[in-house]
């Protein structure tokens, strides 16, 4: 069981954090995307693409069962499952060698 002390001093330093986070739930705020070209992304380069293009094959498999409107993320960061099936079909195309 917490002391009182230990209680009382908790609940304050929760309130003192929530009283630091922004206003509203984060699918609130605005996101903005701007492109970058690849090389600008630090390690890119280096990572393995293969890995990634079988979990996007993976997460495609799976994004097949929903329908064109369903939202992705929390808060449709994401977009909808629709957003993505150009992205499946043109990896797809690509084979299950190629990354």
């Amino acid at each position: 069981m917490i002391a009182p002390i230990r209680a009382a001093a908790l609940a304050a330093g929760m309130a003192a954090l929530a009283a630091c986070a922004p206003e509203g739930a984060p699918g609130d705020r605005a996101v903005e995307w701007t492109p970058v070209p690849f090389s600008a992304l630090p390690g890119w380069a280096e990572d393995r693409h293969d890995e990634a293009a079988a979990a996007l094959r993976r997460s495609c498999e799976r994004l097949d069962r929903f329908s064109d409107s369903r939202s992705l993320g929390a808060g449709g960061l994401a977009g909808d499952a629709g957003d993505w099936r150009p992205i499946c079909r043109a990896l797809a195309a690509l084979g299950d060698g190629a990354a």
